[in-house]
């Protein structure tokens, strides 16, 4: 892209056109740095957040299957009361025996 002189060679561009783009790129190449420290920046903070969470979880997780048991536990209690239930209307039904 240069020659000996350090003048641009390509064709049809002037060394002013050759210069405004070189600070472009520079430019573009110093914001794409900050973009990318911003969202490494951001990566550790979702990273943090996840420690927290996991943390808040692995704290919660002792109640939570505590509250699971009590429900399943409700839940078969109500299933077995329904069926002595069904089992007493079939106990009135002629039909069955």
């Amino acid at each position: 892209m240069y020659n000996q002189n350090n003048s641009c060679k390509c064709s049809g561009v002037s060394s002013n056109e050759h210069m405004i783009i070189k600070k472009m790129l520079k430019n573009i190449d110093h914001c794409m740095d900050a973009k990318l420290e911003h969202l490494e920046e951001k990566i550790e903070d979702i990273k943090e957040m996840i420690e927290y969470l996991c943390e808040e979880l692995e704290e919660l997780e002792p109640r939570l299957k505590k509250h699971i048991d009590s429900v399943y536990q409700d839940y078969d209690e109500d299933d077995e009361n329904e069926h002595e239930e069904d089992n007493e209307e079939c106990s009135d039904c002629h039909s069955c025996q």
